[in-house]
């Protein structure tokens, strides 16, 4: 998002992982930016857990 606003006001356009990437090799938080990750990481086997339960599509390989 940096290339299309530079960042916006006060970083309102920056996302998670440019995030985690400013914190580990800009700020050189690099324990900072492994728990986010961390974080980050389990919300997305989280959701994926959720998606793959609610659409609970049969996958049948039978030619």
């Amino acid at each position: 998002m940096d290339v299309l606003t530079g960042g916006g006001p006060y970083g309102s356009t920056d996302v998670l992982v440019y995030y985690i990437y400013e914190l580990a090799f800009v700020n050189f938080r690099i324990d900072r930016a492994a728990a986010v990750g961390m974080m980050f990481f389990g919300a997305l086997m989280l959701f994926t857990a959720v998606t793959m339960k609610w659409s609970n599509n049969k996958v049948n390989y039978d030619a």
